[in-house]
């Protein structure tokens, strides 16, 4: 993960917990500059606990998109690698070795506002985690997002 990518992630990680701290953040279909309303502060939360409790970091199929596999088990925990060199690749600083990192990661990213370039969001960049992630979890519904790039790749 490049440096940009680490401090974005993390002031957003920040800006979220702060918002969190207040009772309120934007998340969802508000942008950062517009009022988030109290029915919004608990989404990414919920999303995060519903991800926990389902025990997704470590299902199967969220291993594959990752192209995760084990390395071998560790005081009661599994340890994991990905396959994938590349740094672009994770969201997280964590996430080559953690699955859960990159899932939380991944739901902070999928419900980041959108810029004029949505083709950087990670609901473009990371289609397939976004598709599997909304049909485990309860995705409140999210602002429309075209991916340019991918729709002339799949056309």
């Amino acid at each position: 993960v490049s440096i940009f990518q680490f401090k974005r992630q993390f002031c957003w990680v920040i800006f979220l917990l702060l918002m969190f701290m207040q009772g309120t953040h934007a998340v969802g279909k508000t942008r950062i500059s517009e009022p988030a309303s109290s029915n919004e502060t608990a989404i990414f939360l919920s999303l995060w606990k519903q991800a926990r409790e389902r025990k997704l970091s470590h299902h199967p199929y969220w291993l594959k998109l990752l192209h995760f596999y084990s390395i071998g088990e560790s005081v009661g925990q599994w340890s994991f690698k990905s396959d994938i060199v590349s740094p672009s690749f994770f969201l997280s600083p964590l996430g080559k070795t953690n699955p859960a990192e990159e899932l939380k990661s991944t739901l902070i990213a999928l419900l980041g506002p959108v810029s004029d370039k949505p083709d950087q969001h990670a609901r473009c960049k990371f289609i397939a985690r976004f598709q599997w992630l909304r049909s485990q979890l309860d995705f409140p519904e999210l602002t429309e997002l075209t991916c340019p790039l991918f729709e002339r790749w799949a056309n």
